[in-house]
């Protein structure tokens, strides 16, 4: 998936910009319904650059760890504002709800069936911990 145009469009916007990588992959995520894998983040900020698109330092060579922690801290910002809305067990259904579209997403990607079902399981575990 092609996510420069939507990258850009973030980048730009005059008012609620990102400024931070945990915010752009959570506003990537609200409008796209999926998020850039690392790979994909780092390819469509070099395309950005190659078009002469500013690119703020947030995206520039973002490594695993970085980009493992802006994940982590969306996933808990995302728990956290669905807890106060929510009773625990429509919170489980919403959390199960989600985790069937990532999963859907993981297969579009191409991911294996062994490869979804060790992320589902890496995923239910991460989620239970919290």
């Amino acid at each position: 998936m092609r996510y420069s145009s939507l990258v850009r469009k973030l980048l730009t916007r005059r008012q609620g910009a990102p400024t931070s990588l945990t915010g752009l992959l959570g506003l990537i995520d609200a409008y796209n319904k999926s998020v850039p894998s690392l790979n994909e983040l780092n390819e469509t900020t070099a395309e950005l650059r190659e078009q002469g698109v500013r690119v703020d330092s947030i995206l520039l060579n973002v490594t695993k760890q970085e980009y493992d922690a802006a994940r982590r801290e969306n996933r808990d910002m995302m728990r956290r504002e669905l807890e106060k809305r929510f009773t625990p067990e429509t919170l489980e259904k919403a959390m199960e709800t989600y985790l069937e579209a990532w999963c859907k997403a993981l297969e579009k990607k191409g991911f294996s069936t062994e490869e979804i079902d060790t992320a589902k399981q890496s995923h239910l575990k991460k989620m239970s911990a919290k």
